[in-house]
């Protein structure tokens, strides 16, 4: 799964460098300074944000959208968002076959720009948070959609996951799952092959969901302060920082 995420806007408008030309990287940046949107330094998909993604749009590749994906058959916007708490997240296995997702599987393909994203890890009874990173952003994969309905339109996007990798499945070990989980992850080259390729064909299908299959990328993981309730850090620098719990000796955990 992947609930929890960091992006800073300059991250984002690097990566932008390798998918657009210079117009329409600065057209990003000037959006993204009109709608003032914050760096994020924790932010959970359940409160929404919004933050620019890659398309395959070659007149406007880079999109501002809203993390839940709302399929084209909702009426009117509040109709849509009463059930995209759900579509935070898309399973790569099934995207061409769940009927939210099939269109979008085919023709609406997007990377998310991240520093980095958080998972829970459960032991002795409590959970701890931990940051998974690499040394420069990632690149997540993902599913994208536009509507416009008589209340307005919007821009949203769920993020792609597979079967963890061997990292993940010691850090996602939510016991009420039977399969640890973590999001699709690409560099520049296969990320851009997988918003251009042509899906609407068995080889296509197959070609996309080749590229969901999890990987060994250097990712390094620590835990970190609680990010929810009470005494969660907020979207604050801190949210991503090492914390030591004296119980979780987790570098062998990681080993």
């Amino acid at each position: 799964m992947c609930y929890d995420i960091k992006t800073m806007k300059r991250s984002q408008l690097k990566k932008a460098k390798h998918f657009g030309d210079d117009k329409q990287v600065k057209e990003l940046e000037k959006e993204l300074e009109q709608l003032e949107l914050l760096d994020i330094h924790h932010s959970s998909g359940f409160d929404h944000p919004q933050l620019s993604i890659i398309t395959n749009d070659k007149e406007k590749p880079f999109k501002i959208a809203s993390w839940g994906f709302i399929p084209s058959w909702a009426k009117t916007l509040e109709d849509g968002k009463q059930f995209w708490n759900k579509t935070l997240n898309a399973r790569s296995e099934e995207m061409f076959e769940k009927n939210a997702y099939q269109s979008s599987a085919k023709n609406k393909r997007c990377l998310i720009v991240v520093d980095g994203f958080y998972e829970h890890h459960h032991y002795a009874g409590k959970t701890y948070p931990f940051f998974i990173h690499a040394q420069e952003p990632i690149l997540l994969a993902g599913l994208w959609n536009e509507i416009k309905t008589p209340d307005g339109a919007m821009v949203t996007f769920s993020i792609c996951t597979t079967k963890g990798n061997s990292l993940l499945k010691k850090i996602h070990n939510n016991p009420k799952m039977n399969q640890a989980r973590m999001p699709v992850i690409l560099n520049d080259e296969l990320g851009k092959k997988y918003i251009e390729i042509d899906a609407n064909d068995k080889a296509g299908k197959d070609e996309v969901l080749e590229l969901c299959q999890p990987n060994n990328i250097q990712l390094t993981a620590y835990p970190v302060h609680a990010l929810r309730g009470k005494y969660g850090t907020g979207n604050k620098p801190v949210a991503s920082e090492e914390w030591l719990y004296l119980e979780l000796d987790y570098k062998t955990l990681i080993e």
